[in-house]
């Protein structure tokens, strides 16, 4: 018989075992059962910490529509549910919270729509853990990313990092440039971009990771 997978989040675990962790859609701490929104089959596919809040992506989470996505915070130590995130955009989103960064009470998640260079209105969405979304982030317009813009996030120290590994592709070839994109984490101000020294490289696609 087939029995649909759900998942739960036990505080003090590693996010490795966060992640791959099977169970019923509830927060366990001790005797302590938090109920939490019901959870895509994708959930846990990307985790950080920060300020004693765990956030946890749901790509498939149908919170905000269809697949659309979401972001589930909690509170690391004790394990209760704290919030989601949705994220909100012109376009429809479409698997958000695939990679999500913490850093203080900044969130960042992506959107990538089916996750190809063919897609279509990519984003990423800058939260205030506290008060919701803050602001969209979309590629430049010759960034032909696609699907990949902001496979890769990050925000430290105020600054967002948007990994595009295959913003440019040489045509007829395999070979990529790609690109980092630098936003104040408050007001979605570019604070500049980061370019390859090498150029076109064949199948070194920069930024996939940050």
């Amino acid at each position: 018989m087939y029995q649909k997978p759900h998942h739960f989040i036990v505080p003090l675990l590693t996010s490795t075992a966060l992640a791959s962790t099977l169970a019923r859609a509830q927060v366990i701490n001790e005797s302590v059962v938090y109920e939490i929104p019901p959870a895509g089959f994708q959930m846990g596919r990307s985790v950080d910490v920060s300020n004693a809040i765990l956030a946890t992506g749901d790509p498939e989470s149908n919170a905000g529509g269809n697949i659309s996505g979401a972001v589930h915070l909690f509170d690391a130590d004790t394990g209760a549910y704290i919030r989601t995130l949705i994220p909100s955009s012109s376009t429809d989103t479409f698997l958000a919270g695939r990679a999500v960064a913490i850093d203080g009470n900044t969130v960042v998640c992506n959107g990538p729509g089916l996750g190809g260079i063919n897609q279509g209105n990519p984003s990423v969405f800058v939260f205030d853990a506290h008060s919701g979304q803050r602001f969209e982030v979309l590629p430049d317009a010759d960034d032909i990313s696609g699907g990949f813009f902001g496979r890769s996030v990050d925000v430290d120290d105020g600054v967002v990092a948007i990994g595009s590994g295959a913003a440019q592709i040489e045509a007829g070839t395999l070979n990529a440039t790609g690109r980092v994109y630098l936003i104040d984490e408050m007001t979605g101000a570019r604070l500049g971009t980061i370019l390859s020294s090498e150029g076109p490289t064949p199948l070194e696609f920069f930024g996939w990771d940050v």
